[in-house]
């Protein structure tokens, strides 16, 4: 997930044949806003299913250092929590519903946060913390 100089790289592998694939996206949540936006990532073009698999820099966060541990420097941690429908009578009735949400947690404060449209609707998935980032100045100290 990130290089030796504390980078965010992606890495990409080819799909097997006839294999479904659901695409991963990259979120950066702005604490200021609390909203989270998706970071734009060059993908590879023409992969095919004997190619190695490829590594870029993601080049939108380029600026930044990337820190890798589940929990940032001032101890929020991410988590994803599923809420399901109404119950037994809601399922037969046709009332269920189900939705993911994404939060972070430190010492008992919670703030939920959504992914911005379309994603917000089909946020099925769970939300997966890649790397915390933080500045980092010209000259490499942060």
């Amino acid at each position: 997930m990130t290089s030796a100089t504390g980078r965010l790289e992606a890495t990409f592998r080819p799909a097997a044949a006839n294999s479904y694939v659901v695409r991963s996206r990259l979120f950066l949540f702005d604490h200021t806003t609390v909203n989270a936006g998706e970071i734009s990532v060059d993908l590879p073009e023409n992969l095919v299913e004997d190619d190695p698999p490829r590594t870029i820099l993601v080049e939108a966060l380029a600026g930044r250092k990337v820190l890798t541990q589940a929990r940032a420097p001032d101890g929020y941690q991410l988590e994803s929590r599923s809420q399901r429908g109404p119950g037994i009578v809601g399922e037969l009735f046709g009332m269920n519903r189900y939705s993911s949400e994404a939060l972070l947690v430190n010492k008992g404060r919670v703030i939920q946060f959504e992914l911005p449209p379309p994603f917000r609707i089909i946020n099925l998935s769970p939300v997966s913390a890649v790397a915390w980032l933080v500045p980092e100045l010209n000259n490499g100290q942060r």
